[in-house]
């Protein structure tokens, strides 16, 4: 008897064992509809124009895709390259500034493929088209729309399964994976081409300086559009598909000028902000991220999209539109910025030449090398949200520079030192204490790393220079002053290794190949 309990409470052991599992594989069985769009920004995202965006979202984890890839601003094809290939890619061919208009496949066959390829093959990326159709080969696969067709195609443009959006409730049952191009909408509208142009590749000079002006009249009667029509996908997926695992991705740019921020969420149930370890922000991931999240086993520099439960829809709502509002108002101010610095240091220089060791001078020395500093904290204020952020980003910057310059000049009574010690620990401070912590409040700056420039967390070579100039001021005081070269030279050795952890954290991703060598002249020059 005690050996017939013992096997069935072994046995019941195993199947509680066994029940996770089975539940888990069966989570991992849904089918996965991606629904593609384009030029779609949480700013135009509300109840009466998007009704069905609104609702979606309300159910979903929600975040910001940066969808910037070879060129300034990704066109329909970038992204659904980008999708397919799991790696920036591109279409480097435009006819006066002008999208290229996405057709119909061909005889199962992506129209234009070849340039696609020739694209790839120029590109410095590398990308490897047709990835994800390699991937699912031994799954079904369905392409509903233009977008999707270049997605699911494989490496010689060739796409097993198409069809129109309408052709959801006959085609998409007993599938595994279905993308949907559900349109794009963009500032300058898409055309087939005509005459062809080769795209440009780096930003514009006219983005860093130049507002972003749209008709938002035609955006939000656009936007009405593309909501219908997700409309009607979705009553479709609810119709066929109810179980599917829902994803709705704006693969592509609305400005014809400079990347912006764009909506992507995930259905849930509850609330949430996408994440994942290519971005390492809450509420922010990249279109290279969209691959290993629809299929394991992909190559190339995006992780799986993950979500953090968490928050109230309005408020996780609220974080990714204020996040995308402040993207769109710091690239146009960074040129402004840039050139009030520039301008800055020639004034103090000449100004010197002419009136040499004037007190006013020194002040206002010491006010313009605070500018970094100041670029930071300005960040903890809603300078985006002003009528013309433009204008209260440099006026807040150059404020802030001057109260700092006048609080340091304070200081000169004491030691003549101090006050250029404060500035550079000051600037020193704003970049690295962020970084170490992990606040995107440096990254967020005119001189940080712009998710539209495709850089996410960390320090970025601006970063690094002005860390590193910090850095050796710091280092100069310490040795010019400390009479105990042994002490000043510990002080200094512990100043460069600070400086080092910062920039070679596993999480700030400095890309800078001069770097060590930097550090070297930090120690030879100051220890020796």
């Amino acid at each position: 008897m005690r050996s017939l309990h013992a096997a069935c409470l072994a046995l019941l052991v195993c199947a509680l064992a066994i029940l996770p599992v089975s539940a888990h594989a069966t989570e991992e069985d849904r089918p996965i509809v991606l629904i593609g769009t384009g030029g779609v920004m949480w700013d135009y995202v509300d109840p009466e124009t998007t009704p069905n965006l609104f609702a979606l979202s309300e159910e979903s984890a929600v975040g910001n895709l940066s969808v910037r890839a070879v060129h300034p601003v990704a066109c329909p094809a970038d992204g659904w390259l980008t999708l397919g290939a799991g790696e920036r890619a591109g279409d480097d061919e435009t006819d006066n500034g002008a999208c290229r208009l996405l057709e119909e496949p061909v005889d199962g066959t992506v129209p234009h493929w070849e340039d696609y390829v020739a694209s790839a093959e120029n590109s410095a990326y590398s990308p490897r088209l047709g990835q994800l159709a390699e991937l699912t080969a031994d799954r079904n696969t369905l392409a509903l729309g233009p977008g999707a067709a270049i997605a699911l195609a494989d490496e010689n443009g060739t796409v097993s399964s198409y069809g129109q959006i309408e052709d959801y409730r006959d085609l998409a049952e007993g599938q595994d994976l279905v993308l949907v191009d559900i349109g794009s909408m963009s500032q300058i509208e898409p055309t087939v081409f005509d005459e062809t142009q080769n795209r440009q590749k780096g930003d514009p000079l006219a983005a860093s300086f130049e507002t972003q002006e749209w008709d938002e009249e035609a955006i939000r009667a656009d936007m009405a559009t593309i909501d219908a029509r997700l409309g009607e996908v979705l009553d479709a997926i609810e119709e066929t598909t109810p179980e599917a695992r829902i994803i709705v991705a704006s693969l592509s740019d609305y400005s014809a000028t400079a990347s912006t921020q764009q909506v992507i969420m995930e259905v849930t149930g509850e609330p949430g902000l996408l994440t994942s370890s290519t971005t390492r922000r809450s509420g922010l991931v990249a279109a290279t991220d969209l691959l290993p999240t629809l299929v394991n086993g992909s190559e190339g520099p995006g992780d799986s999209i993950v979500v953090d439960a968490g928050g109230t829809a309005e408020g996780n709502r609220a974080a990714v539109t204020e996040f995308d509002s402040l993207t769109k108002a710091i690239k146009p101010a960074t040129g402004w910025v840039y050139a009030l610095w520039g301008i800055s240091w020639l004034l103090v220089f000449f100004a010197t030449l002419i009136f040499r060791r004037k007190p006013v001078l020194r002040g206002g020395a010491l006010a313009v090398a605070s500018l970094p500093a100041s670029a930071v904290l300005i960040n903890v204020t809603p300078w985006h949200t002003t009528g013309n952020p433009t204008l209260m980003l440099c006026l807040g910057i150059a404020v802030g520079s001057v109260l700092i310059g006048i609080l340091s000049y304070r200081l000169h009574g004491r030691h003549r030192a101090a006050p250029a010690a404060l500035v550079a620990g000051l600037v020193l401070l704003s970049y690295m204490l962020p970084v170490l912590v992990g606040s995107p409040l440096a990254l967020n700056s005119v001189f940080g790393a712009l998710p539209s420039v495709g850089r996410f967390y960390g320090m970025n070579n601006m970063m690094f220079a002005i860390v590193a100039a910090s850095g050796l001021v710091l280092a100069g005081i310490i040795a010019e002053k400390l009479a105990d070269r042994q002490r000043a030279a510990a002080l200094i050795v512990g100043l460069g290794q600070l400086l080092f952890l910062s920039t070679d954290l596993p999480g700030t991703a400095l890309t800078l190949a001069g770097h060590p060598f930097s550090w070297s002249a930090f120690y030879s020059s100051h220890c020796s």
